[in-house]
């Protein structure tokens, strides 16, 4: 099994607060807009607020591009790599080689979830072999492959 294989995620509990933040910052957005036109009437301490306000509203979209996120899950080359896509960079977050763990059936809710929350797929745990155990959401083709990866050659 030398192919690729890669199954992406969307994490929609993080698209949510993403769009919370996106709607702050429009909200922001309008008030800028009416602390400019109260500023450029005259009261000139308006631009104190409008500035404070463009600000906050600049925060609030470069902390939403945090929560655009999804999880890749990648075979390639005898290793399964599981890794959180921002939109800007990517985290690994665990590599399964060859034998190096042990495939234990359906996930319990002891082990950390490498996945998105609501998931269309079902949630199975890995072992490592240090002792570490990981949920991850597996459609049937990739299980089949992590399966075959678990035993040593």
């Amino acid at each position: 099994m030398n192919g690729c294989y890669r199954r992406e995620y969307p994490d929609t509990r993080a698209s949510f607060k993403r769009t919370v933040l996106l709607a702050a910052a429009l909200f922001c957005d309008v008030l800028t807009l009416a602390f400019a036109v109260r500023a450029f009437a005259g009261a000139y301490l308006y631009f104190v607020g409008a500035g404070c306000s463009v600000a906050v509203s600049i925060a609030l979209r470069l902390l939403s591009l945090r929560f655009g996120r999804t999880w890749q899950y990648v075979f390639d080359k005898q290793k399964l790599t599981v890794a959180l896509k921002y939109p800007n960079k990517s985290v690994t977050a665990l590599v399964l080689e060859r034998g190096g763990f042990t495939l234990c059936g359906a996930a319990d809710g002891n082990c950390p979830k490498l996945a998105p929350d609501p998931c269309e797929c079902a949630l199975y745990m890995v072992k490592l072999s240090d002792g570490r155990r990981f949920a991850l959401a597996l459609n049937d083709y990739m299980l089949a492959l992590v399966d075959e990866l678990s035993f040593k050659e």
